[in-house]
């Protein structure tokens, strides 16, 4: 139990031959997780809650079998930054985003998520963006498949995929605009301490302005 309260960092990303199977029922106690990332680690089942997980800055579960909704809970996590959902079959609609103030970068592309995204589009990063330009993007940053005529998502501050239609598209990377491979976004982590292992990307050749949308 002591060595549990101690861990405020857990990273598995990228062990697809861990056990497939649901989130252990064991990580809903671990509220003082501050990095929590499961990329790519074969997980199945819905998302889990999160509740009282008040310090969570990222929260990466990319590239997974997750399906239902994405937790209300989600949207009061008061020092989360980095939510990234993507390629996963989650669906329904997207949940109010009321206590994230610090949100800059949300990666829903690959999933069937759909609604209303407003509530992110009115947080301080998304909101402050203005004309969109490529170069100045930095790690704040919205993408969805909001091209997709399909999608019935609304969202006016997306940096969306280009959608592909019909049989051009062979795979899912070819239809998404995240990459885990190449790293565009620079992250220094605490105490200047760079943990490449971790970095994400995204492939900004896929991105449209949000006028477009």
């Amino acid at each position: 139990m002591h060595l549990q309260l101690s861990l405020f960092n857990l990273f598995l990303a990228e062990n697809p031959g861990l056990y497939d199977g649901p989130v252990p029922s064991s990580l809903e106690t671990m509220t003082q997780l501050w990095e929590l990332s499961l990329t790519n680690t074969n997980r199945k089942g819905p998302l889990p809650q999160l509740i009282g997980f008040d310090g969570l800055g990222l929260l990466d579960l990319d590239n997974n079998h997750f399906d239902g909704n994405i937790p209300a809970s989600y949207g009061l996590l008061p020092d989360l930054q980095y939510l990234l959902l993507n390629r996963n079959d989650i669906d329904g609609p997207l949940p109010v985003f009321l206590n994230t103030p610090g949100l800059q970068t949300v990666l829903l592309d690959g999933t069937n998520v759909t609604g209303d995204f407003s509530s992110i589009c009115a947080l301080p990063a998304f909101s402050g963006l203005g004309d969109f330009d490529i170069e100045e993007l930095s790690d704040v940053i919205l993408v969805a498949d909001c091209d997709d005529p399909d999608s019935q998502i609304s969202c006016t501050c997306c940096h969306c995929c280009d959608f592909i239609e019909g049989d051009t598209a062979t795979t899912d990377e070819e239809r998404g605009c995240s990459d885990p491979v190449v790293a565009n976004l620079d992250w220094t982590w605490e105490n200047q301490y760079e943990r490449d292992a971790r970095n994400f990307g995204i492939n900004m050749t896929l991105l449209i302005p949000p006028s477009t949308v």
